[in-house]
Parts: structure tokens; sequence; C-alpha cells
């Protein structure tokens, strides 16, 4: 039979232990095999302390389970204590504990009361290097992450530090990762940076407590940015197709700088300069130009790698 001592001091001036206290047997278990060192913890009353039984210890000896499981608990016979019991690798769980509930031993302790513990998921970290191949880093970068597998896992949007996107607390196995970049829109225009791809995929494989590293580097391609004269805001708005060589269109989403410098994307109404939205890979393209009462305008355009290519084009009009 085990023994606790307890020294208890005389309950301050208007304050009365009412009743005596109860000892339960507690086992905690986890696939029906003991768990050693789980902690229980009595929840606190958010409404605060009260006069009485609340005033006095509720748990007496050790608050770790031992190698079988077991911890004694010391609480007030005539109402339910909450309790919290956790675990290494253990889900925590909150319990009500009622002695009257609990049958009492021949030593005069009740229970035992048994609660069972289930493992958390097994996780990882995932590291993306997303720099360019030069190793310039992304500024004012955010990326999105999802997974791909048995289910669609969306692990949330980090910031882009040093060039690496860091998700944690990333469900172990195999899967296909995809990966959006965002930049912030207060970054200047001049200053996005020149990645042909802002999505990127790759298959991973997440280990248990480890973190897992991806690195993808970014191909460079060139930002086209395009300036119109003879534009008149009263024929409407002009559109804008971009084409590779084999005449197949591209990226026709334009930006340009707002009145604090912001990016922003509009229809085409002002002489710009508009950006198109997103790098293209070095090579020819062809840009188009066309709207109501212009005469549809073609220009050849030559992108290089880590340059901004810049191209008036002189808008002409047909008769009405």
């Amino acid at each position: 039979m085990q023994t606790w001592e307890r020294t208890v001091k005389a309950p301050a001036e208007g304050v009365s232990l009412q009743s005596e206290l109860t000892l339960v047997m507690v086992e905690v278990t986890s696939d029906g095999a003991p768990v050693k060192a789980a902690r229980l913890s009595a929840v606190e009353d958010e409404r605060g302390p009260r006069r009485g039984i609340s005033q006095a210890p509720q748990a007496i000896g050790p608050n770790l389970t031992n190698a079988r499981g077991e911890a004694v608990l010391l609480v007030a016979p005539e109402r339910s204590t909450p309790f919290r019991v956790s675990a290494s690798g253990m889900k925590t769980v909150e319990f009500t504990l009622d002695p009257s509930t609990l049958e009492a031993g021949p030593s005069g302790i009740h229970g035992p009361l048994r609660i069972e513990l289930t493992r958390e998921p097994a996780t990882g970290t995932l590291a993306w290097h997303v720099g360019d191949a030069h190793g310039a880093f992304l500024l004012d970068a955010q990326a999105t992450c999802w997974l791909a597998g048995a289910e669609l896992v969306d692990l949330g949007s980090v910031p882009i530090t040093h060039g690496v996107a860091t998700f944690t607390g990333v469900p172990v196995g195999e899967w296909t990762a995809s990966l959006a970049l965002e930049f912030s829109k207060s970054l200047a225009l001049a200053a996005l940076p020149n990645a042909v791809s802002t999505r990127l995929r790759e298959p991973v494989v997440i280990q248990p407590l480890a973190v897992t590293e991806l690195r993808t580097p970014l191909a460079r391609g060139g930002r086209l940015v395009l300036t119109f004269e003879g534009l008149d805001p009263m024929r409407g708005p002009l559109e804008v197709k971009v084409c590779s060589a084999g005449d197949s269109p591209m990226s026709t989403k334009l930006y340009t700088a707002d009145g604090l410098g912001h990016r922003t994307s509009h229809a085409v109404t002002t002489p710009g300069p508009h950006w198109v939205e997103r790098a293209l890979p070095p090579g020819a393209y062809t840009v188009v130009v066309q709207g109501r009462s212009y005469a549809t305008t073609t220009r050849k355009v030559q992108v290089e790698a880590g340059r901004n290519t810049s191209e008036m084009v002189q808008m002409g009009y047909t008769e009405d």
C-alpha cells in the first residue's frame, strides 16, 4: 500500500474546509499500454478561487504517472473537478473527475478511473529553397504550399526568408508539393524578381520529426515594359496580347503604378508604362495591340534574361 504525507496549513480566517478530501486512482493508457510520466493537472476555474473546499489542494503525491500508468489524485468528494492529462507525443485530454461515480477499494482509494490517450499524428518540416539559379533571394515575397496525395493539404502561406519558405507541422508521407509565389504590392515594379515561373511543383517525402529540403532554382527571364503613344482615352481601353515565337498567346495582364508607387492592374487606358504581369523566358515575342477605332499594331521584341525590355507602341486610328 502506498502512503503519502502532506502538511496542510490551517485555513485563513473566514475560510473553512467543508469536508474531507478523497483519493482517486487514475490509470492512463494508450492503445491498451500504460503511459509513463503522463502529467495530470487540475484545470483552474476561470472564475477564480472560491471560499471553501476549492481553496484546498486538489492533488497529492506525484502528478506524473508511474511505470504502470497510475497516479493518485486528491479531490473534493462533493463536486466534479476538471483535470487535464498530457504526455509527450500524445493529444492532450481534459476530463471531469467525480468521486461519487467511483467505488472505493479496501484501501479507501476510489477508482480506478481509466483515461485513454491517442497519439499525435507524426509531422515534419518542409524547407523549400526558391532562390534563382544565380543565388538571388526573393524579397518581399510570400509562398503558399499545397500537398496532393491521398488528400489535399493546405499548408498556408509563409514569408520567404533568405530564399527559403519553411512550413512546419507537415504530415508525414509521400506527396506532390505545389508552391505559389506572391510578391508584395509595395514592391516597386522595377524591383519585381525576374522569375519565369511563380508556381512550382515537386515530389517530396516528409519524414517524422525531420526537416526535408527541396531546392528549386528559379529560371531567370526578362520583363517586358510597354508604352503606348497616340492613345485616346475616349476610344476605350486597348487589348494587348503577347505571343511567343509560335504565335501562342502568353500573358495579357498588365501592371502599372498607382499614385503611391504600388503596382496595380487595370484596363489599358493610359500611355503607361505598363509591365507584363510576369517575367518571360528569354526569346522573341510578338506584341499585338488592338482596340475600338484603333488600327491593329504589332511589334517584334526580344526578351533577355535578367533585363527589362522597353517597347514603345505608336497607335494609329481607323476611319469611323
